[in-house]
């Protein structure tokens, strides 16, 4: 049932949608660029799916962006599929366009171009005060009960090297 309006919503979304987000369309900050590497991810411990609960402070993947100036960027991970470079998606979901504004990087991998405005709510990372940190909740629903009813909390966390 959750699959399903999740595509009624997609559709519904994509027959309102009259121009597809592209490296063209949106722009990003250079002073942003460089490698942010993940320093803290995880479910929040104690979350109700409000995203309000502490969040992890480590991590135990590796995982990095790389955002470069002309707005693009690459992902590297010890996690499928951006582990492997010469991969078969790869390019799709580890590499892409980036966009910011004073608060926020949106990075949008190439396999969903087309869905850019589904997606920007959901893969908008936050910025601190100084520009050094990037950060996203994501609420989740982990209950597998047919309701979409976010009752955890999944954060991850880039400093700018």
């Amino acid at each position: 049932m959750k699959n399903i309006k999740f595509i009624f919503l997609l559709i519904f979304t994509l027959s309102c949608e009259d121009d597809t987000v592209s490296s063209n369309s949106s722009a990003c900050d250079s002073s942003l660029a460089g490698t942010w590497v993940m320093t803290a991810s995880g479910v929040i411990d104690g979350d109700t799916g409000d995203c309000s609960a502490n969040p992890p402070t480590e991590t135990n993947t590796n995982s990095s962006y790389i955002l470069s100036e002309d707005c693009t960027f690459t992902q590297v991970s010890d996690i499928q599929p951006c582990n492997d470079s010469s991969g078969e998606n790869y390019s799709d979901f580890c590499s892409g366009t980036w966009s910011s504004t004073s608060s926020t990087i949106f990075p949008l991998p190439n396999g969903y171009q087309q869905l850019g405005s589904v997606f920007q709510s959901i893969l908008t990372y936050t910025l601190n005060a100084d520009n050094t940190v990037m950060s996203l909740f994501i609420p989740t629903d982990t209950t597998n009960d047919d309701q979409d009813n976010p009752d955890s909390c999944q954060y991850n966390e880039y400093t700018k090297q």
